[in-house]
């Protein structure tokens, strides 16, 4: 039982009642209810003997209710990348595949820059996300023009949205030229953005990162960069020629050759090391790199289907020294062969079984919402929380560890996104 005193509650409440219901301290309880108040927050949980007077019970018989998972890293674009036969070894050879593909004209939806950013792929992700039980995740997606209704804003309202920046060159930005970036960051603002993303540390500049950096961290905005990815990035920090650099070279850019010993360093350099910045995949770095980041307060966000998808190295690092599980995130159709949070935590434990199913359910939901700063109203159901839940709808367990184990190892399991309203079950 986790309340306070209720005796009563206005219409305004409703008892949403499943036949379990996992709470956020892994408890499962039968028999209880989640008493919702008209702005969709958790006000308590209750023995349905215990339902308050005015409150309106919703039954959900023969359904389990875990909170809703949370995506700290995803993209809007490449919904229909042909990648199974793409080359996954090395980076650079799967990334000169995925722009050909781009820029080919037998892609019907390609746009005239090049980008494969259309409409289809805009609403196409959340919608298949959503289908799969995930109605938050962070985004990384191209920068639109300052015409911001370019943007289908009116469908993301539950994303936390991050414009993408991508300046590789060596050259320092003019006084001018930052205004002009942070001139174009205000607008986006406006528009509703939740912070912004550097692309990678060899396709941003030192000058450029640190600029935006610090409009992020003066405006309590989130930061996002893909982030000790693959040896190549390191190799092009460290100014070690490449396929990488050759292929920017190619198309031609310049990449950011020789800007850092490492990426930490170029993250320091770039005023970056602090709460707030996301770093996406850090499978090529040391654990002593992650527990720096760790300690920096640096959000880490794992993408373990991408992971599976290149055939990277067992990321055994992850868990050595006592070091937090990071958050989960799907990274995009381009590099990965569903888009399903489920999938994600199914792979980070076959991948890393040690951290047990329990803790691995937590860094879909709990660490994921701390990442994207959700910490205090998503990823558990507990009073306070926003009744944003996963349904299943049928029996997966009586106990935390059971109904962990089925949503980290069961390819079949139903389920369904719900959120909870003072009206009931909102679709």
């Amino acid at each position: 039982m986790i309340r306070p005193a209720f005796r009563s509650a206005p219409a305004a409440f409703s008892f949403c009642q499943p036949d379990v219901i996992l709470t956020g301290k892994r408890v499962a309880l039968r028999g209880h209810g989640l008493l919702v108040d008209e702005k969709g927050s958790i006000r308590a949980i209750l023995p349905e003997a215990d339902c308050p007077q005015g409150a309106v019970p919703f039954v959900f018989a023969g359904e389990t209710w875990v909170a809703a998972p949370i995506l700290a890293h995803a993209h809007l674009e490449s919904l229909d990348a042909p990648s199974l036969p793409w080359p996954r070894k090395p980076f650079s050879a799967w990334l000169a595949a995925l722009l050909a593909w781009r820029s080919s004209s037998a892609n019907e939806t390609a746009h005239s820059d090049g980008l494969h950013d259309s409409k289809q792929s805009h609403l196409g992700v959340p919608k298949r996300l959503l289908q799969a039980g995930c109605a938050r995740f962070a985004t990384h997606i191209h920068w639109a023009p300052d015409e911001v209704e370019a943007w289908p804003w009116s469908h993301w309202q539950d994303l936390c949205v991050l414009p993408e920046f991508f300046a590789p060159t060596h050259k320092a930005p003019s006084l001018s030229s930052i205004e002009q970036l942070h001139a174009r960051a205000e607008r986006a603002c406006l528009a509703g953005v939740s912070g912004f993303a550097l692309h990678a540390p060899y396709s941003v500049s030192l000058p450029w990162a640190e600029s935006l950096s610090t409009f992020c961290k003066q405006k309590g905005l989130l930061l996002s960069v893909h982030f000790g990815e693959h040896q190549e990035e390191l190799d092009c920090l460290e100014g070690r020629e490449n396929g990488l650099s050759q292929l920017f070279r190619e198309r031609g850019l310049r990449a950011c050759m020789g800007s850092s010993r490492s990426p930490l360093e170029w993250l320091h350099s770039c005023n970056a090391m602090r709460p707030g910045v996301l770093a996406a995949h850090t499978a090529a770095l040391s654990a002593s790199d992650l527990i720096r980041l760790e300690k920096a307060g640096v959000a880490r966000v794992w993408c373990p289907g991408a992971h599976d998808y290149f055939e990277r190295d067992t990321p055994d690092h992850f868990v050595q020294d006592g070091l937090p599980l990071p958050a989960l995130g799907c990274d995009s159709m381009a590099s990965n062969t569903r888009l399903d949070p489920l999938y994600e935590a199914r792979m980070a434990r076959q991948i890393l079984p040690q951290p047990g199913p329990e803790a691995w359910w937590d860094a879909l939901t709990l660490t994921g919402a701390k990442a994207l700063g959700y910490a205090a109203r998503y990823g558990s159901l507990l009073p306070g929380f926003q009744a944003e839940v996963l349904r299943i709808p049928c029996e997966c367990g009586t106990t935390s560890a059971e109904i962990c184990d089925a949503l980290t190892a069961r390819a079949d399991l139903p389920v369904a996104f719900g959120r909870m309203t003072a009206h009931g079950l909102l679709t």
